[in-house]
């Protein structure tokens, strides 16, 4: 991951403090909007002009509690497309990670789950997968994080969606 100034270092932009714009190349602009849903946090940026696609990074600062049952849950923590739009036939690869109230990621099992018609996803459990372009639009891909064995999801934090687009060739 790269840093605002498009080197190695540092965290990569963050459309909260500005470094994303400064991110953009000259005349290029990124709208970035975030939405809380019951499922997690949706988070859509789009660009235009002479900005480059690449990497969306979702990374969440998730605090975690009992879920209203008393038991653990678990909540993803990141959420990695590379790259997040790219031409139909092509692949996108997909990593995250997850937590639980320990900050343990060690008994958190990761689903996947895709929306659209744009193509499919290779697994839909672990911690990667891959999403294939098989047709022009845009896909809503979700992963979410749950206690292994049978455990919770927490509720508003337990999963992540990133929308990908895939383009005519």
């Amino acid at each position: 991951m790269g840093g605002a100034d498009g080197g190695p270092d540092g965290p990569p932009p963050d459309a909260s403090d500005g470094a994303l714009g400064d991110a953009l190349s000259e005349g290029a602009s990124a709208d970035v909007t975030t939405s809380p849903t019951d499922a997690g946090v949706v988070i859509e940026a789009s660009n235009s002009g002479d900005a480059p696609v690449g990497t969306l990074v979702i990374t969440a600062d998730a605090t975690l509690t009992k879920n209203d049952d008393g038991g653990a849950c678990a909540a993803v923590d990141s959420l990695a497309a590379i790259p997040n739009e790219t031409a139909v036939g092509q692949s996108i690869l997909l990593t995250a990670s997850g937590i639980d109230p320990q900050g343990q990621g060690s008994d958190v099992t990761l689903t996947w789950a895709a929306v659209g018609s744009a193509g499919s996803l290779t697994d839909t459990s672990g911690a990667s997968t891959t999403f294939n372009c098989a047709g022009p639009g845009t896909e809503m891909i979700t992963v979410t994080a749950s206690i292994s064995n049978g455990g919770a999801s927490c509720p508003a934090i337990g999963s992540l969606t990133v929308t990908l687009a895939c383009n005519s060739p």
